[in-house]
């Protein structure tokens, strides 16, 4: 852990923190060692119900609404509630038509990125359970939908048989 000082006054915001383990810049110094738990195996916070463990105390936050039933995100438009805000954002989808995630081969869109993935499979011609652990790898393979794409595409423009890794077996695309 160190840190960059920007030549500023203190306080000033120009300093950065860095994690040795990652490269990760944080504002703070507090926020570094926070950060720094993730490489460690220290986690502070227990719950007082099931003791898991959390890195972090919005983690635990969370989770106690797993055993509370605490659903505070609501719907404005509808009777829907959720414990996560992205959970929230998620649905919000249904009412405003956002569908954020285009299929790079058809252009088809979606409002999940779990819902493009599992349209991957219309292109391949795969289906099933086991399939959907062949595209989830491909989705553990790339953190961007845009670079996950573009390893399908190098697969099917490349290797006309698409030769799949998982499960040492050659497959038509």
């Amino acid at each position: 852990m160190f840190h960059i000082d920007g030549g500023d006054k203190a306080g000033s915001g120009n300093t950065a923190h860095v994690c040795d383990e990652c490269g990760k810049y944080t504002a703070t110094k507090g926020a570094l060692e926070e950060h720094a738990r993730v490489h460690s195996k220290v986690r502070p916070y227990e719950c007082t119900e099931c003791a898991k463990t959390f890195v972090h105390k919005s983690s635990l936050t969370i989770h106690m609404r797993t055993h509370t039933g605490e659903l505070p995100y609501k719907c404005l438009h509808c009777e829907k509630a959720y414990p996560r805000k992205t959970h929230l954002n998620k649905h919000m989808r249904t009412h405003t038509g956002n569908r954020p995630y285009m299929c790079q081969i058809c252009g088809k869109t979606f409002n999940s990125s779990s819902n493009l993935c599992a349209h991957t499979r219309v292109h391949s011609g795969r289906t099933g359970a086991a399939d959907n652990t062949h595209a989830k790898a491909h989705w553990r393979e790339a953190f961007t939908v845009p670079a996950m794409w573009q390893n399908i595409l190098v697969h099917r423009t490349t290797d006309p048989t698409h030769e799949n890794p998982h499960r040492g077996e050659t497959v038509p695309v």
